[in-house]
């Protein structure tokens, strides 16, 4: 690769960085017509058209790189794709082909996540602990306080944390102990911690803005709401809104109001009724994961929808953090697809 072309490699990644996917876009595009064989601008091309959830064709580029060098990279990415299209097996089975390879480490925390996923904690824990005294040891330990989090060890999640206070993954851990103690409502902890640094924690500028917000509203600081936090996610925290929320959940829009355009309830579908029989679900579950929003999972005994085309009976819930209001609600890969023996019990109900 040339160096101009090598820059404008550079530039790519950089849009992609900052979700800048259509300029990204035009550039790999002009690079694969340039250097067509080069490795590194079909993997970064393939990546980006996940990120566009353009799957099929990302699969199609992956699948390319398998017999070249380094190919245990795309194997990686093929696995994780899977895993977003809820091919859970056929996950696992890119994931185990690397455990003998140099991607080893990244295979293992890619299976424990995935067990995670999959509600196997005592398989998942025993993934991420094979990893401590490892050079991913520091992604171990995350991994390990998420999880203690999830099964509400949160002494020994904090401890995981603070382990990580002094490596190179500070922010991360720095992050996860913001969350930890918010949900603790730990104030005197939070106000030592510094949100400007567990803003580092995360590439994400749309998220950072929502850290940014939600350790004000946290900490009861509303100073300048109305002229810098405008939009959906904002206005469900500041006064939550059950019909607002209908409505969004209705047009398939996400919590920046885009478009959800690969996961769909079915349309005849009574999203109030499903509003009613979710709330009623969650009013005694934890969530499975806590950011600036708290994330459930919930398996009716229902169809609901289409994830991929695929009919689905599976809802990922999202509500505002450290509450039961919904703002969110969207179909996700069907459980039986790692439960088989569970499909007798999946009827498509039209509406509820």
């Amino acid at each position: 690769m040339k160096s101009s072309d090598y820059q404008l490699f550079l530039q790519a990644k950089q849009y992609i960085k900052q979700k800048k996917y259509r300029q990204a876009e035009i550039i790999l595009q002009s690079l694969m017509e340039k250097v067509p064989r080069d490795r590194f601008v079909i993997f970064e091309y393939a990546r980006l058209l996940v990120k566009t959830h353009k799957y099929s064709q990302a699969k199609e580029y992956f699948e390319s790189l398998l017999n070249v060098q380094n190919d245990t990279y795309a194997t990686l990415e093929l696995g994780r794709l899977e895993v977003i299209l809820g091919n859970y097996e056929k996950a696992k089975e890119y994931f185990k082909s690397l455990l003998n390879t140099q991607s080893n480490t990244y295979a293992m925390l890619e299976l424990g996540r995935l067990e995670v996923k999959l509600k196997n904690y005592k398989q998942a824990k025993e993934y991420f602990k094979s990893l401590l005294n490892t050079s991913s040891q520091n992604y171990a330990m995350l991994e390990l306080g998420r999880l203690e989090v999830t099964l509400e060890n949160y002494e020994k999640a904090k401890e995981y944390f603070e382990l990580l206070l002094n490596t190179q993954n500070k922010a991360y851990a720095m992050l996860e102990l913001f969350f930890l103690y918010s949900k603790q409502k730990n104030y005197d902890q939070l106000k030592n911690i510094r949100i400007d640094y567990v803003m580092k924690g995360t590439d994400d500028i749309k998220r950072k803005e929502h850290l940014e917000f939600i350790y004000k509203y946290i900490m009861g600081d509303q100073d300048n709401y109305n002229s810098k936090y405008k939009g959906y996610f904002y206005d469900q925290y500041r006064n939550y809104d059950k019909t607002m929320a209908l409505e969004h959940i209705s047009n398939h829009l996400t919590e920046h109001n885009t478009k959800i355009i690969h996961s769909v309830f079915y349309p005849e579908f009574s999203i109030s009724h499903l509003y009613g029989y979710i709330e009623n679900q969650i009013s005694h579950l934890n969530p499975i994961r806590v950011t600036t929003v708290d994330h459930y999972e919930v398996e009716c005994p229902f169809m609901i929808g289409y994830y991929l085309g695929i009919e689905t009976n599976l809802v990922k819930v999202v509500t505002t953090h450290d509450t039961k209001n919904i703002i969110l609600m969207y179909p996700i890969p069907p459980i039986y697809l790692y439960k088989k023996e569970d499909v007798k019990i999946k009827n498509k109900v039209n509406k509820m």
